[in-house]
């Protein structure tokens, strides 16, 4: 990659955490913290046209193919896109690292390198410094940036300087992200155990072990350090009952094990007293000398990269500043600061991930051991915003754990089914959790370990499967720590702000449990799989799903596999999900939104393209929520090219405005303005006052939208035959295709839907729940419900003929500008609603509540 220049867009650069030598600043200020700025101009990258493999890229537009690109066949074409620019920094007791780490985002695995910074201030106040690098083309930069603090966390100001060679400057905003108090001493060189526990935890965890409970979880890790299953913990459950019973006979088995193949750091760390200086030395050198581990995806943020990025980590972990690790200091860099990455921009402030549930708990079998780790062995977390010790705090705010049966979770993200939080993982991230939000999760962690859930299927308690090894277990579970139902201690509504992402529910107790999510994919970073789910919402509830995601995919390079297993599922398992499957506001003579943003076209903003939430407000006791979000990014015309860009091979497909030079370069226009400006409010209410047990609010405005054809829509479960043996048609020659369900009254929990006037009644059969939705804008509405199987043809780089069946199951709403839909979750008799006035001016009563949209914003009461 090769920047060239600085002149439209803009720059990002953001001031986090970074290890190194230091500048010296006042001991006065003190400041320990994490800083974020933003400066308004642009870099722009150019990507040369080979693939990964060298081979020459290949432009191919079909019939059109007579464009510029052709003209130069010896030429490979290059492709022109907006990058940003990130900094990462750290003061620490007012001390500012003398280093800083850069990256452009258009190759976001490149975050690991560093750039000098030079005479930084910080008076309280006003802060300057500049920073200094040299391009992989060999090119300096320079900046001066000026910014004065407007509040004790805000800052704004200029920055002046050049991208190698090309002059630029304009605004900076930034932000203070202060660290809190340490939750342990740092580590010591030499000091062991450091990893899973501290020296200062066993005399503690030996009294346990003595307990009845304690001596139960002993014989679970007796027999994982027997175990000969490739997935156990074997070495490192013989290591810990080395250091809880103090027989040498474990300690032995552990460096056994540690002599024998690829040493595992946690074992190392746990029986270091009992290694011999030989075996130290070697270890040490393996684990500081690995190199570059990270997998086949380098982007900082992806499941792919975070099931590898770990364990280099954890590997100098277990050596740091050791006598025999005299290069850990500088060996740490890269491997912390990929997983910090991950955290800071891939999770937000309360556990949300930009990929969803399903990848997201896949790479969190890796990342959270690392996690923790790096808090036993520095006391702070490893994300900036602590958004670690929300993880399991998130799963379990939006999961039901009904009276019997599997639990239900909201379906988010790419090939998610509803996955919920794995007891393994909660014993991992237990200790990371917030110390007065832990009993809330004790009290989860025992309603799913009963003998007839499904998490203690075939296993005893204090042995829950791989992600729950028993070492997580015995070292997590609290004896002296009385769980409390999270009603008690968590908020009704939970916000996580970095991700945008919002949990409603009405209470923690079973069967009639209600939960619903509003997702806008804040900030989501390009290079995350991620589908089409900004501005949608997900409600559970009465053992039920009532709003999903109505995508039903099939994994790329798919043919032949039977659609009937994969029906039901609430998510796409392929990974090109689109707005027109989901639950919002679709425009479908512009196919706007389309597919994902993602890839090349996120580079240019990572603070936009999903929605920006500009309204919150929640009631004193938590029964209630509003949330109002601008949503301009999803409006904007970023439709993929119908003909396909091929490159060596593969298919690529860019979005709108795409054009080519003199010399077949492709320059990619980020996205096209089509001056539609919207607002999406969602409004949870589950206070009861309007009778019934739920109460959902959504309302959509435009702006400049008026010559565009609007379609709201609402997902409902399609379910899955009961006997499995449906067949799909077969047709490969044609790239999309509809027909109606095959005779879908035969199929298991599929969700009925009936249109009655402006209302729709969403229900199952045996069951007397039922969601009601009233259309009350626009005026002149006319509701359908949608029933249709839909087959597309796909394109990966091994066969265009792969396929994604899609079940829709969905009530359509047209015929006007804006939208105002109420919609109640209850038992039984449906509450009646009242409407006085007409559109988004209306006032709706139900029961004793009131609705009124006003200034952007749902308001509840009169």
């Amino acid at each position: 990659m090769k920047l060239r220049g600085c002149r439209e867009g803009f720059c990002r650069l953001l001031l986090v955490a970074a290890l190194g030598t230091w500048c010296s600043c006042s001991a006065a200020e003190a400041l320990s913290a994490e800083v974020s700025i933003l400066l308004d101009e642009a870099v722009t990258a150019e990507i040369k046209g080979s693939d990964e493999a060298g081979e020459e890229q290949e432009v191919e537009n079909g019939d059109d193919a007579k464009n510029e690109a052709s003209a130069a066949p010896s030429q490979k074409p290059t492709i022109i896109i907006r990058a940003n620019l990130v900094l990462d920094l750290l003061c620490e007791n007012g001390v500012w690292s003398k280093q800083a780490w850069y990256w452009e985002t258009v190759s976001s695995g490149n975050c690991r390198n560093r750039c000098e910074v030079k005479n930084i201030s910080w008076d309280g106040t006003v802060l300057r410094f500049a920073v200094t690098r040299t391009s992989k083309m060999g090119n300096a930069s320079e900046f001066t940036l000026d910014l004065r603090a407007t509040s004790p966390t805000e800052l704004v100001g200029t920055y002046r300087g050049n991208v190698d060679g090309a002059a630029c400057e304009g605004k900076a905003s930034g932000k203070i992200w202060p660290f809190g108090k340490l939750a342990f001493e740092p580590i010591k060189p030499g000091e062991h155990p450091r990893l899973l526990l501290r020296a200062s935890q066993l005399p503690a965890l030996r009294q346990k072990a003595k307990t009845r409970q304690g001596v139960e979880m002993i014989k679970a890790l007796e027999k994982e350090a027997a175990s000969k299953d490739s997935r156990s913990q074997a070495d490192v459950a013989a290591g810990l009952l080395y250091q809880i019973t103090e027989d040498p006979a474990w300690g032995e088995k552990a460096v056994a094990a540690l002599e024998s193949g690829n040493p595992n750091p946690f074992t190392y760390d746990l029986v270091y007293d009992r290694c011999s200086p030989e075996l130290r030395k070697r270890i040490a050198a393996k684990f500081c000398n690995a190199g570059d581990l990270t997998g086949k995806n380098s982007t900082p943020w992806s499941n792919w990269t975070n099931t590898v990025t770990p364990k280099p980590l954890l590997n100098v972990l277990a050596c740091y500043k050791d006598p025999e690790a005299p290069n850990s200091e500088e060996a740490l860099q890269n491997p912390l600061r990929m997983l910090q990455v991950a955290f800071n921009y891939g999770f937000g402030d309360h556990g949300w991930n930009t990929e969803g549930d399903s990848y997201s708990l896949y790479s969190l079998g890796a990342m959270l051991p690392a996690a923790r780790a790096y808090y036993h062995c520095f006391g702070r977390h490893i994300g900036r915003h602590g958004g670690d010790g929300w993880v399991a705090l998130h799963y379990m705010a939006k999961t039901i754990l009904p009276d019997a049966g599997e639990p239900i979770v909201p379906d988010i993200g790419v090939g998610s089914e509803g996955h919920g939080v794995k007891i393994g993982h909660l014993a991992v991230a237990f200790d990371l959790a917030p110390k007065e939000l832990q009993p809330a999760l004790l009290w989860y962690w025992e309603r799913s370990t009963r003998p007839d859930s499904p998490e203690q299927k075939n296993k005893g308690r204090f042995n829950p499967g791989r992600y729950g090894a028993p070492v997580y277990v015995f070292l997590s579970y609290p004896l002296d720590m009385k769980p409390r139902p999270p009603a008690e201690v968590m908020p009704k509504a939970i916000v996580d702000a970095q991700k945008g992402g919002f949990i409603f529910r009405n209470k923690w107790e079973g069967d009639d449990d209600i939960v619903a999510a509003f997702i806008l994919k804040t900030k989501a970073p390009s290079g995350a799989w991620t589908t089409a789910e900004a501005g949608t919402y997900r409600i559970i509830g009465f053992g039920k799903q009532w709003a999903v995601q109505g995508k039903l995919g099939l994994p790329l390079g798919v043919k032949d596999a039977e659609p009937h297993k994969y029906a039901g599922r609430g998510a796409n398992a392929n990974k090109s999900g689109e707005w027109r499957f989901e639950n919002i506001v679709w425009l479908p003579d512009t196919g706007v939104p389309g597919q994902m943003i993602g890839g090349y076209q996120s580079v240019s903003s990572t603070h936009g393209l999903g929605g920006n939430p500009t309204h919150i407000w929640e009631a004193s006791d938590g029964s209630a929520a509003t949330v109002t979000a601008q949503m301009d990014w999803l409006y904007r015309q970023s439709n993929y090219l119908e003909k396909p860009i091929r490159f060596g091979g593969g298919v690529e497909r860019f979005p709108y405005g795409t054009k080519t030079d003199s010399i077949g370069n492709i320059i990619l226009a980020t996205s096209k303005d089509l001056g539609i400006r919207a607002t999406r409010s969602f409004a949870s209410d589950m206070s009861g006052k309007c009778g019934a047990s739920g109460l959902f609010v959504v309302v959509d405005q435009f702006h400049g939208a008026e010559k565009f054809p609007k379609q709201w829509q609402f997902h409902a479960p399609a379910g899955k035959p009961k006997d499995g043996k449906e067949k799909w048609p077969q047709n490969d020659q044609s790239w999309y295709y509809q027909e109606p369900v095959p005779d879908p009254s035969t199929w298991d929990g599929r969700a009925k839907i009936e249109i009655k006037g402006r209302q729709f009644i969403v229900s199952y059969e045996g069951t007397d729940a039922n969601l009601v939705g009233t259309v009350v804008a626009p005026k002149d509405a006319k509701l359908e419900h949608e029933s249709y199987f839909q087959r597309t043809v796909g394109v990966d780089r091994k066969s265009i003929r792969s396929w994604f069946p899609t079940i829709i199951n969905r009530i359509k709403v047209t015929g006007g500008e804006d939208f105002f839909v109420v919609m109640t979750l209850q038992k039984g008799p449906t509450p009646e609603v009242k409407v006085q006035g007409e559109g988004l001016n209306a006032t709706v009563t139900i029961g004793e509540q009131t609705i009124t949209y006003k200034d952007q914003k749902v308001l509840f009461g009169k």
